[in-house]
């Protein structure tokens, strides 16, 4: 989820670093608060029940690593 930007900065974005992960927006930040998000990026995976099964506040090195390992185990 993207909080604050425009459309299509959004996509462009999306776009270069070709994801093909549906993000969605958050324009006025009302996710954001519901959430707590407090930092960005603030990364959740949510799996096919609805639950939360990972979250991660920040960056780091092995962001990407996690996030994929952690995507691939919350698939069905």
């Amino acid at each position: 989820m993207n909080v604050g930007e425009k459309q299509s900065a959004v996509q462009e974005f999306v776009t270069e670093n070709n994801y093909t992960m549906t993000v969605l927006l958050d324009p006025d930040g009302t996710a954001r608060r519901a959430y707590g998000v407090r930092a960005i990026p603030t990364n959740y995976v949510v799996d096919s029940q609805g639950t939360v099964s990972y979250f991660q506040r920040g960056y780091g090195p092995a962001l990407k690593a996690d996030l994929q390992e952690e995507i691939e185990r919350a698939l069905p």
